[in-house]
């Protein structure tokens, strides 16, 4: 019999991205579900199964893999995997006196991102406005065909191949690829305060 063991509602969001997202359990054998809150929001969380195929083309030669995926009523079913992932890896370096090691591991991170995000120039569209608002940028910025910018160091787990966990947040319209490396950095460099001694290298400025 299944059993609920966690659940997060989404539910701050607009009504079109409000999700319930549940780790579930039956037996031995446990899985993620996302399902949506309102009908509205049925396009955004059955997208999902799309953007695992497209992200999946996109990393093909990269030793990159997408969590498993498939469709249940009103939502998707993800594999639960369990591995350690890139902030945590980052994080024992730290700890063992390690801050080289840590910060070229984040920064090949970094250029990775950036350069698997470069396959055409960056143009502002109305979806992206939509979704990002009015920005004001830089001439002749790069970016990817498709875009998860949810590439963060936790949603990326050191399994053999390295997977990704988590890809609710993918797009097809010009994202530039910069920004998904800032939010890498961000979301690493910005929570918590033993990784000062890394964003004092100025990793924003590289």
């Amino acid at each position: 019999m299944k059993t609920v063991i966690y659940s997060k509602f989404s539910n701050e969001r607009a009504r079109k991205f409000s999700i319930r997202t549940d780790i579930c359990q039956e037996g031995e054998c446990r899985w993620v579900e996302k399902v949506a809150n309102t009908q509205e929001a049925l396009p955004h969380v059955e997208g999902i199964l799309r953007w695992r195929r497209e992200l999946e083309q996109k990393f093909a030669d990269r030793r990159i893999a997408f969590n498993q995926c498939e469709k249940i009523e009103k939502g998707v079913k993800l594999a639960y995997v369990q591995a350690e992932n890139l902030e945590e890896y980052l994080d024992e370096r730290l700890d063992g006196g390690r801050a080289d090691e840590a910060y070229e591991a984040l920064m090949a991170y970094v250029r990775f991102l950036q350069e698997t995000h470069s396959e055409t120039e960056f143009v502002e569209t109305a979806q992206f406005e939509q979704v990002f608002g009015k920005v004001k940028f830089p001439q002749k910025l790069r970016c990817g065909l498709v875009s998860d910018i949810d590439l963060v160091c936790a949603n990326l787990l050191l399994t053999d191949p390295v997977t990704v966990i988590d890809y609710e947040w993918t797009f097809d319209f010009p994202i530039p690829g910069n920004y998904l490396a800032y939010r890498a950095l961000h979301y690493y460099l910005e929570t918590h305060s033993k990784r000062q001694v890394l964003k004092n290298r100025e990793p924003y400025r590289q």
